[in-house]
């Protein structure tokens, strides 16, 4: 039989309350799926005053090497930012570096998939590798990642269990 002193055990009942509690954790990941569509471009670009006729007119769009419309960029980037702000980690966040390519066009009126996953935690920073697709053509259109400062409640944090949010275009 063996006898165990209480500090012993208060140790081994810390320890494993510690591992029961869900901590953000490489691995982690989570999705959204939205349509973006011809109104959401031109609202982007009245925002930010991007009005490169390659993402707004379609008469021009097709005497390019693309043939129609594509989305801005920094649209799919700011969906990221939304998916990282709002949904996970969430609140308190706060970007600290991006470092993106755009493979493939994103056509206007394709749905966009795009995932984020915990790539490294260093203190309250995570690194998140992101990937967004032409869902339909199944076309990578960015991948890089996302460094995000965490809050120290988002230390403890874990993704929706369902891990995708989708957006639905009205």
């Amino acid at each position: 039989m063996i006898f165990l002193s209480s500090s012993i055990i208060k140790q081994i009942n810390h320890t494993i309350i510690l591992q029961s509690n869900r901590f953000i954790s490489i691995g982690d990941r989570i999705c959204l799926i939205k349509k973006i569509t011809a109104q959401d471009v031109n609202d982007f670009a009245k925002l930010t005053g991007d009005i490169n006729p390659i993402h707004l007119d379609s008469n021009y769009a097709k005497q390019t090497r693309y043939g129609k419309c594509i989305v801005h960029g920094t649209f799919i980037q700011g969906l990221l930012s939304c998916l990282l702000g709002v949904h996970f980690p969430g609140t308190g966040c706060v970007l600290h570096a991006i470092n993106c390519k755009f493979p493939e066009p994103l056509f206007v009126d394709e749905t966009c998939r795009i995932e984020a996953v915990v790539s490294k935690l260093r203190g309250r920073l995570a690194t998140f590798d992101v990937n967004a697709y032409a869902y339909e053509r199944n076309a990578n259109v960015l991948v890089g990642y996302f460094d995000i400062f965490l809050t120290r409640e988002q230390l403890s944090l874990k993704p929706p269990v369902d891990n995708q949010i989708v957006y639905h275009s009205d």
